[in-house]
């Protein structure tokens, strides 16, 4: 199976607003998300500003299809 991981040049970020998007999901679901250890906790670059790898955004939903398409 190929992903978006396998085919980017290189790494880039998203904000969490491009997660909350990405997922469907609200912004307190994704802390939640976080907070439970179901997701990767995001990179802080400043005291105001998280990021995630959008690699490991896209693993985790590649992730989580195949486990809901097992189930």
């Amino acid at each position: 199976m190929t992903t978006i991981t396998e085919t980017a040049a290189r790494p880039s970020w998203v904000r969490p607003d491009d997660v909350c998007k990405m997922l469907s999901v609200s912004p307190r679901t994704l802390k939640r998300y976080v907070a439970d250890g179901t997701f990767p906790a995001p990179i802080r670059l400043t005291s105001k500003t998280n990021v995630w790898f959008e690699h490991e955004v896209v693993d985790w939903m590649n992730d989580r299809a195949a486990e809901l398409r097992a189930a």
